[in-house]
């Protein structure tokens, strides 16, 4: 399955010939949108915002009015020099280069990654978010990712952001969506967040492989990596909400395996919850499944110890 967003990028990639990018090509004045000095960088920001959603695009969800409110909040930030400050060369290649890796099948052949509206990733916090494929009778597997390239305080910081949302029993929200498998959704995303913490010195190792692999292979370790951040997230962000709003029933729940096993056998207490409850226990439950599937299968992955496949 290639999705629509999928399509849409490799159209475009073929359309403009889109040669690997050289990374320190790159000036902080095209980052920032104002100018850059390399044709072969723009040519990987145009093939991502081409299927970047805009709000525009939703003129028949949201009125007119809050459309433009939010447009002017956006342009507002912008103008900060806090937002100019934090949205530095290297942070802003990270979401580019970790968004490539999850399209040349970083989180498996079959995952869509669609980058987030400009008001999501500033707003909510949310830079792209990746889809696992729908089994059948069953929705797709969505998880939000913010990437940085910041020091540990700004990790702590966004991971804060996380943890107070949890506090509420509240996912990551996204307003300017388009659904992966079903672009004729448009509006509202709720789903999992997790951070994703990479050195600048990584990117730019990443970012040489892409340059000299003619098969624009993963970085298998940084695949591992990657996975290794998002399990261990979802996994407290889950323990949390069971702990805080399910209850435990006095079983100790340590890893991964002991928790997707206990949100199995009480599926019947977690769906009489809450109906925000049940839905984030329900879709931290789903995405920490899927990537614990893919960890046992990635070389390099610190697999924790998970049993056999489990259903999602």
């Amino acid at each position: 399955m290639i999705n629509f967003f999928n399509k849409m990028r490799k159209g475009y990639d073929q359309q403009m010939g889109v040669e690997r990018r050289m990374m320190s090509d790159l000036d902080t004045r095209g980052v920032l949108g104002y100018a850059t000095e390399s044709v072969e960088f723009n040519s990987i920001i145009k093939s991502w915002e081409s299927v970047r959603p805009k709000p525009g695009d939703f003129k028949n969800v949201y009125p007119d009015n809050e459309i433009a409110t939010d447009a002017a909040s956006v342009a507002e930030i912008k103008r900060s020099a806090t937002y100019q400050r934090e949205k530095t060369r290297d942070q802003v290649a990270s979401e580019y280069v970790i968004m490539e890796q999850v399209y040349n099948g970083g989180l498996g052949e079959e995952v869509g990654v669609t980058p987030t509206s400009e008001y999501d990733d500033i707003k909510n916090g949310v830079d792209f978010v990746v889809a696992f494929p729908a089994e059948e009778g069953k929705d797709p597997v969505y998880i939000g990712v913010d990437v940085t390239t910041g020091p540990v305080i700004t990790i702590q910081k966004k991971l804060g952001r996380t943890a107070r949302g949890l506090k509420n029993s509240e996912l990551a929200n996204i307003k300017y969506y388009i659904d992966d498998e079903n672009p004729d959704y448009k509006g509202n995303l709720s789903v999992p967040r997790v951070v994703v913490g990479i050195e600048p010195e990584r990117v730019k190792q990443i970012y040489d492989n892409f340059i000299t692999s003619k098969k624009n292979d993963i970085d298998p370790q940084f695949q591992a990596e990657m996975l290794d951040e998002m399990a261990g997230q979802l996994k407290e962000g889950l323990l949390y909400l069971i702990e805080n709003f399910v209850g435990t029933g006095g079983e100790k729940l340590t890893t991964a395996e002991q928790i997707l096993d206990f949100c199995q056998k009480k599926q019947h207490i977690i769906e009489k919850r809450e109906p925000q409850v049940t839905k984030s226990v329900q879709s931290y439950f789903r995405a920490l499944a899927r990537v614990i599937e893919l960890k046992k299968i990635t070389p390099h992955s610190d697999v924790m110890s998970e049993g056999d496949r489990v259903a999602v």
